[in-house]
């Protein structure tokens, strides 16, 4: 294993970035992970301000490569999502078996998308 792909202090390798980035924003304590709904937590002053230096990098370099920004809806109606739902596992199974994605048919096993949503079972009168 190379030395830079080695754990230090329990921090997992940057190699490993979906354990690595939690593991960092929590050591670093940029955020209150008090709140009861994952992926909501509560960004303290030090965590933010790091989320807005990033952002404005971010910004910084779309303008200077001259890429344009969108802005996606929030809710997604749901037959919308099982419609993305078979599209990226259509695409996943293209990539394991080599084959070319527009070779692939509609019918398709179901992905785990579903785990990674969440859903709105009520709206207010407003």
């Amino acid at each position: 294993m190379a030395k830079h792909d080695r754990a230090k202090r329990g921090i997992p390798p940057k190699t490993e970035f979906n354990a690595w980035y939690p593991a960092i924003v929590e050591i670093a304590d940029l955020v209150d992970k008090r709140y009861p709904i994952k992926g909501m937590d509560v960004w303290k002053p030090y965590g933010w301000k790091a989320m807005t230096l990033i952002d404005g990098l971010t910004r910084a370099e779309m303008e200077r490569t001259d890429h344009e920004e969108y802005n996606f809806p929030v809710l997604i109606p749901e037959d919308l999502l099982e419609k993305e739902n078979r599209l990226v596992s259509r695409l996943k199974l293209a990539r394991e078996q080599g084959v070319d994605p527009a070779d692939l048919r509609i019918d398709e096993e179901e992905s785990g998308f579903k785990k990674e949503v969440y859903w709105v079972k009520h709206a207010g009168e407003n």
